[in-house]
């Protein structure tokens, strides 16, 4: 062997990482194709991190002796690391051919297929390694936690039992063991187990983020609007606290004062959290509201005493948000105006449309006149995180639908064209989509739109905010499990923040045979009514 990688081995081996670099340098200058130095160099880089450094020896190693598992295997690994999902998968699966009864190797097949969002395939890599023996506390997180993702809550639980009692000390096996008794309908045991990580480590931000979640789902909303207020800290939390230099607002009488509320999150949780805003309106003539360009023109004649300005991607516009007396993101508002859920009693609808424009819509869409209804439905959300669970497909829809006499409007966001073709396929009616409203682009014509139906169903998506916040009759069909929002509480069928809101539940996670089922009779009745009132 090369007498400079001897000794870099040796210093590798006795962690003293920079001198075993240099001796492994000098070993490359010396025999630029030596396989074992590439691998060695490889593994240094990885140390420092340099992946991308490691990435290119791996390679090298590979071109070299491309028989050679070994580098294949840690060339996947690296791939991971760095994002290079696709290209991992096809090395790590080639060797999981060829090594088949290795667990490491379905192990880092399986955190692959994770990190590419194949969840069933994760499962499969992982009980391939559980059968030949893998048995360590991370390994038993991981296959709960890609259970978990796939909505197995059972085998979650067992998969997450076990790492946690292999490791007590491991928090996130504990976090995930919580969410999972949330989705078996154990919320309150959630509680406890958030609640005991945090008496341990009080800024475990995992433990306080679901912890809040958890306490506003179950109606506990002083509590948990408090412990929700310290998002400002956690990762991946995006808030526009530290813009302003004014006081936040702790309910005290602001009827001489000016306040700046902002919004957060996404265009569904801008419209739920704004039905507080006319609680401030009546303390406050002063008012600014900084919110997504999307919403400001419906903002803005929905609150014309109130001055808008734009929330963009950096935040909030420093120079028009100044000179305020107190400040509050939507978020806060709650623990003053809806402590309790008896504070929901004198909610009404807010956002504000032209009638003209709803009249042409809704001629538009009409293709008998007033002689049938006019029906807005959605079927999905875009959600990153959720979106998958709060969805269903399109062709679930044709009982439903292709039993109502009824013109039905697609209010779905995105791309539609190729599920509306399978629905027709499948003998459907033909759905109405109007290309003039997008939206993505123009929530103020969206809201237009959703104005001129007589019902809206839907998933829970952005669609059944802008339809509640209207007034407009809306069903909206809620997931359990990993998708379910925490503002529709547990177990109702109403909706305090929409009175015109009616939900329809899934059974359990996956199920929305059920709620569909439940909505095709409850649509018939519907229908009759709406029948009988327009003869009267």
């Amino acid at each position: 062997m090369n007498q400079a990688l001897t000794k870099a081995i040796s210093l590798f081996q006795g962690q003293r990482f920079d001198e075993s670099q240099k001796e492994c340098a000098l070993a490359l200058y010396e025999d630029p194709k030596n396989y074992n130095a590439h691998i060695l160099m490889a593994a240094l880089k990885s140390h420092e991190p340099d992946l991308d450094a490691a990435a290119h020896h791996l390679e090298l190693s590979v071109s070299i002796d491309p028989e050679r598992t070994e580098a294949r295997f840690n060339l996947g690994k690296v791939y991971r690391k760095l994002e290079r999902c696709n290209e991992a998968v096809g090395l790590l699966e080639k060797v999981a051919d060829e090594w088949p009864d290795r667990s490491d190797a379905w192990v880092e097949l399986g955190k692959t297929y994770e990190k590419s969002g194949r969840v069933r395939e994760t499962i499969g890599a992982f009980e391939k390694a559980m059968q030949l023996g893998e048995a360590g506390y991370k390994f038993w997180h991981a296959l709960g936690t890609a259970y978990l993702n796939n909505s197995n809550y059972e085998q979650a639980n067992t998969a997450l039992q076990r790492a946690v009692d292999l490791e007590p000390g491991f928090a996130p096996s504990w976090v995930n063991l919580a969410i999972t008794l949330e989705n078996q309908g154990q919320i309150h045991e959630s509680i406890k187990i958030y609640q005991a990580l945090l008496n341990i480590e009080p800024d475990y931000h995992d433990a306080a983020f679901r912890n809040a979640l958890a306490l506003l789902t179950t109606g506990a909303l002083n509590n948990g609007w408090s412990a929700y207020a310290k998002r400002h800290a956690w990762p991946r939390s995006r808030t526009s606290h530290g813009q302003c230099d004014a006081p936040f607002w702790s309910g005290e009488s602001i009827t001489e004062k000016s306040i700046l509320i902002w919004t957060e999150q996404g265009p569904g949780d801008e419209i739920l959290l704004g039905s507080m805003i006319p609680d401030i309106i009546k303390r406050c003539e002063n008012i600014t509201i900084g919110c997504s360009a999307r919403l400001a023109p419906l903002f803005s004649r929905s609150f014309p005493g109130c001055r808008i300005v734009v929330r963009n991607e950096t935040g909030l516009p420093i120079n028009e948000i100044r000179h305020v007396d107190v400040q509050a993101s939507l978020t806060e508002l709650g623990k003053i105006v809806r402590p309790v859920l008896d504070s929901f009693s004198d909610t009404r609808p807010y956002l504000r449309v032209e009638k003209e424009l709803v009249k042409t819509l809704r001629a538009k869409y009409s293709t008998n006149g007033d002689e049938r209804p006019v029906i807005g439905i959605s079927w999905r959300s875009n959600n990153e995180m959720v979106g998958r669970h709060k969805s269903t497909q399109l062709t679930r829809w044709n009982n439903l639908i292709s039993a109502t006499d009824a013109d039905f409007v697609s209010l779905q966001y995105g791309e539609t064209e190729k599920e509306r073709k399978e629905l027709e396929d499948l003998g459907g009616p033909h759905l109405i989509s109007d290309p003039d409203i997008n939206p993505m682009t123009d929530m103020d014509a969206f809201a237009h739109q959703v104005a001129a139906m007589d019902l809206v169903i839907s998933t829970s998506n952005t669609t059944v905010h802008v339809a509640g916040a209207l007034g407009r009759d809306v069903w909206t069909l809620v997931p359990e499990g990993t998708g379910r929002p925490w503002y529709w509480f547990l177990d109702r069928t109403d909706c305090l923040w929409y009175r015109s809101m009616r939900l329809y539940r899934q059974p359990e996670a996956g199920d929305w045979a059920t709620p569909l089922s439940a909505v095709r009779l409850d649509l018939a009745q519907w229908m009759q009514n709406w029948s009988t009132h327009r003869q009267t």
